[in-house]
């Protein structure tokens, strides 16, 4: 595991706070994540080690986390265990009384925890930096009912399975093969103003926008950019994922919208997004949709076995 892929995206920064721990598995790893008194970021194993209760079911006091079982109590940038209920004044508590802690870094617009071996290496670069004015920003998480390569595989073959932007049709009309540009992997293909419930016509040999994909190769982060015919970017989702629990994958998003967004997209197709969401990744998948979906360009990643999501020894030995 290199520096880059010992870091995993968690969550959006503005969903970690200091009043209720939030839980997270991603990687095979459990996290408890929430912020201190100072609110800085934390992240400690999701398990209290006197009945191995879940800590996100506790509360955070005074910028720790207390167990809801026992009450025991724990520091967010150690894992020490700082307080136990029924211990008498002159009683310690004993150093081994503690749960393991994460490195926590925040990172364009995310919450990232060392899971790698060793000292944390550098930050992955997410998202290139826009000239263009941001008109909007949202983020979200979830839970998909899907093993991670299947649901990364879809990330490159069928996008409009994963995510609508109300207004935008993508097409599965690729502008060349999957290419590799520095740590990246990247496919364009072409999209247009329209609905996603409409099938595209296969006719038309000039739309007006690009869909490009870009995974950082061996990692769980993968940027989509629309783009106008002369590449000026229009707005971009940044979406990283990783293995939950039972099969599933979970994931963390971050969407950007900007001003040439508007002025592009036709106004029957504003008044159709009006009252929706901006962006919308879809938790519950349609599972005709992704069966339907027909392979393209992660047949090119599957040759590659070093551009697969490294796993950790425990999950390669189920």
């Amino acid at each position: 595991m290199n520096a880059t892929q010992g870091w995993l995206a968690v969550a959006a920064v503005e969903e970690v706070n200091g009043k209720t721990p939030r839980a997270v598995s991603a990687g095979g790893f459990d996290f408890a994540l929430f912020r201190d008194r100072d609110g800085v970021a934390r992240a400690l194993q999701n398990r209290c080690p006197h009945r191995r209760v879940p800590l996100t079911l506790g509360k955070i006091i005074d910028g720790a986390i207390r167990c809801a079982y026992h009450g025991w109590t724990f520091d967010g940038g150690s894992g020490a265990c700082i307080d136990v209920p029924n211990l008498s004044e002159a009683e310690r508590v004993p150093p081994s009384f503690c749960v393991p802690a994460y490195p926590v870094a925040e990172h364009q617009g995310f919450v990232f925890v060392w899971a790698g071996e060793g000292e944390p290496g550098l930050l992955p670069p997410l998202a290139a930096q826009v000239d263009a004015r941001l008109e909007l920003e949202t983020y979200g998480s979830g839970v998909a009912a899907l093993g991670v390569d299947h649901y990364r595989d879809l990330l490159f073959d069928g996008p409009e399975v994963v995510f609508d932007i109300p207004g935008v049709r993508f097409t599965d009309f690729y502008l060349g093969d999957v290419r590799v540009i520095g740590d990246r992997l990247v496919i364009d293909r072409e999209a247009e103003w329209g609905l996603a419930s409409k099938p595209a016509d296969i006719k038309l040999v000039d739309r007006p926008l690009v869909l490009r994909t870009e995974q950082i190769i061996g990692s769980g982060n993968v940027l989509f950019t629309l783009l106008d015919a002369n590449e000026d970017v229009l707005a971009s989702l940044t979406l990283a994922f990783a293995a939950g629990r039972r099969g599933t994958t979970s994931y963390c998003w971050r969407y950007r919208r900007y001003t040439g967004f508007n002025r592009q997209q036709p106004g029957k197709y504003r008044l159709l997004a009006r009252g929706r969401a901006p962006v919308e990744v879809f938790e519950k998948l349609d599972g005709s949709a992704v069966a339907a979906t027909l392979v393209g360009p992660s047949a090119d990643l599957s040759l590659q076995p070093e551009w697969k999501i490294p796993l950790r020894e425990e999950e390669m030995a189920l």
